[in-house]
This record gives C-alpha cells, sequence and structure tokens, in this order.
C-alpha cells in the first residue's frame, strides 16, 4: 500500500513540575518530549529571571569568564555570591532581592491582608515612577511579584 507517514508534531500530556496541573503541549515525534512546565509558569519563570536581572543578579563578563573556568552558565548575586541558579520564587527572596531594589530607587510598599485576599501597593517617593496597586489577589506571592513585576516594567521602558 501507500507510504504512511507520521504527523510531524504529535500531541501531548504533560505534569507541570511546578504547579501541578496537567497541560497539553506538541512535541515533534522525532524527539523526546522535554516539556516539563505549564506555559503559565514557563512565562512566570522568565518574568522573574528578568525581574532578577533588573535587581542586579548577572551572568559574568567575558573577562570574568576567561578568568574563572566555568563560569558561562553561573548566576552573579548582587550581595557578590556566585551560584549556578537563581533563587527560587517564594515571598523571602522577593523582599530579599527585588523589594529591597525598589526601596533603594524611592519606592514605598504597603502590603495588607483582607479576608484572605492580599493587597499590595508601591508608591513612588520619587517622580516620575508611577505607583502601583495590585488587589484582591489569594496569594501573597503572586501579588507581591505581580505588582514588582509591573513596577520594573514601567521603570525600565521609560
Amino acid at each position: 500500500m501507500g507510504n504512511h507517514e507520521e504527523p510531524a508534531y504529535k500531541r501531548f500530556e504533560g505534569t507541570c513540575r511546578t504547579c501541578g496541573k496537567t497541560f497539553i503541549y506538541h512535541n515533534s515525534v522525532k524527539r523526546h518530549p522535554d516539556h516539563q512546565e505549564c506555559p503559565q509558569c514557563e512565562a512566570e519563570k522568565i518574568e522573574w529571571q528578568e525581574l532578577l536581572e533588573w535587581s542586579g543578579f548577572r551572568r559574568p563578563t567575558q573577562e570574568e569568564a576567561r578568568i574563572a573556568r566555568d563560569v558561562n552558565e553561573w548566576w552573579w548575586y548582587p550581595d557578590g555570591d556566585i551560584f549556578i541558579v537563581l533563587p527560587d520564587l517564594d515571598l523571602n527572596n522577593l523582599f530579599k532581592w527585588v523589594v529591597s531594589k525598589l526601596v533603594e530607587i524611592g519606592y514605598e510598599i504597603t502590603v495588607r491582608c483582607f479576608s484572605g485576599k492580599w493587597d499590595v501597593s508601591l508608591f513612588a517617593a520619587r517622580q516620575p515612577f508611577p505607583d502601583i496597586d495590585i488587589k484582591c489577589i489569594e496569594d501573597p506571592k503572586q501579588a507581591l511579584f505581580q505588582a514588582c513585576y509591573k513596577v520594573m516594567k514601567k521603570v525600565r521602558d521609560e
């Protein structure tokens, strides 16, 4: 009979290693499925990296990489430490790295909880920075993360 070809991409179901939700993705049949995070968690991971880079995290310069072997893939933290991975997105790291940067550039932060919903307000003590309000989010980490990310985008893009 005829020559039957497999489709270029197949539909797979995966479980996100970050949030545990099931998600659908398409992958080539010629490669092993390598998706481990849902699109929402992957986007959050990219935004977290952007926020950390804005807060002072960086890759080594060419000169630093030339002097010290095998540091091209490492992250240099604002306090001078060097690690191979970025810190996790949690409240401790948000306050330690990001909120401290916001305070440094002139922001005041207010975090409140009303009936299990979190409100985060960032007030710019010095203009022209924008004020940001995030209201009624059940997860305090998400409320603070969203507020900080919005500020970073506005300040960086101006």
